[in-house]
């Protein structure tokens, strides 16, 4: 395993467009990526802009622009490097959606994804697969919430969800990520545990509990600039035994 410190700009073609803000230009997603260390050679294709807000095996529509894929066995959600090998170019991939069965493509890349490595004229091609592991240190964007409309109904790790709890939807953290959410505005933060899938509007980067979303000061505004910061495992224990100390953080 080779691990890589990267910031977003110093990423080959590989942006999360959606994390970043208008308003704080200069707040760019943190990660680290460890590389699995055993590319294969898997038949790709794309996927046109016609099927643009088809409903993936995800469930969260197909945006051509976004860099993603349809896989035949990755497990949704998993990041993968994707070269062709004809143009030397990469791109990271997050595995949306599966492959039709009578399909001969291992993967099927978005029509952004695809144009950045030079498939696009090529329609379908050898490219080299690498799975990538993304942990993430910070991210930015919009955040909403979600409360009695959907409060006593399954969530995506089939918990009910509990409007009172200190929890959120994110695209792909792993469920029980521990998350502290800042509120750029007004300084206030809360700490939740992501226990659901979402939020899949376009420029929105988690979906908060009304507790969550009341304690940070924006359930009348309906949305807020925040910043994610994934805590490190030594913290979780600590965040999950006092679950109050993010509420008091955020009232002070």
């Amino acid at each position: 395993m080779r691990a890589l410190s990267l910031l977003a700009s110093a990423l080959l073609a590989f942006s999360f467009s959606s994390c970043l803000m208008t308003d704080f230009p200069n707040l760019t997603p943190q990660f680290y990526l460890s590389y699995s260390g055993h590319p294969r050679e898997e038949i790709g294709s794309w996927l046109g802009r016609v099927l643009s807000g088809r409903r993936t095996a995800s469930g969260e529509p197909y945006d051509p622009m976004d860099l993603t894929a349809a896989h035949r066995r990755e497990p949704i959600y998993r990041f993968l490097k994707v070269t062709n090998p004809r143009t030397g170019r990469s791109v990271i991939v997050r595995v949306i959606d599966r492959v039709p069965r009578r399909s001969d493509c291992d993967i099927m890349l978005s029509w952004r994804a695809a144009r950045l490595i030079g498939l696009i004229k090529d329609k379908i091609g050898r490219v080299i697969v690498e799975p990538v592991e993304v942990t993430w240190v910070r991210q930015f964007g919009v955040a909403s919430w979600y409360g009695r409309r959907w409060h006593g109904r399954s969530t995506a790790n089939m918990e009910v969800f509990n409007m009172h709890d200190m929890t959120a939807a994110h695209r792909f953290l792993p469920f029980n990520t521990y998350v502290r959410v800042t509120n750029l505005k007004n300084g206030r933060s809360v700490i939740v545990r992501i226990n659901d899938r979402g939020p899949f509007l376009k420029g929105r980067v988690i979906d908060l509990s009304y507790r969550a979303a009341e304690a940070l000061g924006m359930i009348k505004v309906g949305t807020a600039y925040v910043m994610l910061e994934v805590l490190p495992d030594e913290l979780v224990a600590e965040a999950d035994s006092r679950p109050r100390s993010a509420d008091a953080r955020a009232s002070d």
